[in-house]
């Protein structure tokens, strides 16, 4: 393999020509270590953990979607507003390029969620999610819809401090500027581009997970999750191309 890409504070790559923007409001960040053979199989086709001291990690992350343009067009008003609540993890490809992957993506809107997994393949799964701004403090509750008789969802809280000089890590875990998926069999790879995170600390005042950590596959923490917040970023998505490498036929 190449060598692993550094971790950069801004992106390695311009998006001249976005296929989808987003803005993305209110964000937070909750992360804990797990073994790489922990997240390893539930990532695409040529792609291996990204790893710190070899330690792998999980990613929980609270956003607002307050508008979205798709081919510079924006879109009906009913699909700008969407709250999400997604678990995901991080890897490097074959040409050493650090990504994110999604392992699930918990939002509100069915029409959304349909579009997102029927044209990106994106785990995108239909549920009630909530998002609540009461004085300093900012909360994310999900509950998926017809999860049986068990309850499936979480629920975070936290409390945002003051705006930080990122470290290193800070940026390991939040600027991530690639996205890769399994795509009908094929890896693919999506350009991500935004202005660097105006990251805060924060305080995590609640957190309770019902079953959702179990049904992706992931273990819980062991420990008090990291916590990061960020008033928020404009995103720009790229158009994706297919890794270079054996489709992968049995996902």
């Amino acid at each position: 393999m190449a060598g692993i890409e550094p971790v950069t504070a801004r992106p390695p790559h311009s998006v001249g020509f976005p296929l989808l923007m987003q803005g993305w409001r209110d964000v937070v960040f909750l992360h804990w270590p797990c073994a790489p053979e922990d997240v390893s199989n539930l990532l695409p086709a040529h792609t291996m953990p990204d790893v710190i001291d070899g330690q792998a990690w999980i990613g929980i992350v609270g956003i607002r979607i307050t508008w979205m343009h798709a081919m510079a067009v924006p879109v009906l008003p009913r699909l700008r507003h969407i709250v999400e609540l997604n678990v995901r993890t991080y890897c490097v490809d074959g040409r050493g390029r650090r990504s994110l992957v999604f392992l699930t993506m918990e939002a509100s809107h069915a029409p959304f969620v349909l579009a997102a997994r029927i044209g990106g393949r994106l785990p995108y799964r239909l549920a009630t999610v909530n998002h609540a701004g009461t004085g300093p403090d900012i909360a994310y509750r999900c509950e998926r819809y017809r999860s049986g008789p068990s309850r499936v969802g979480m629920s975070l809280r936290v409390q945002p401090g003051r705006q930080l000089k990122p470290m290193w890590f800070d940026h390991f875990v939040t600027a991530r500027w690639r996205l890769h998926t399994r795509w009908y069999g094929w890896t693919i790879h999506v350009p991500i581009a935004h202005q660097p995170w105006p990251l805060h600390s924060a305080r995590l005042l609640d957190f309770e997970d019902h079953g959702l950590l179990a049904q992706v596959g992931v273990p819980e923490p062991s420990d008090i999750p990291s916590v990061l917040y960020a008033q928020g970023v404009d995103t720009r998505f790229g158009a994706p191309s297919a890794f270079v490498g054996r489709p992968d036929r049995t996902r």
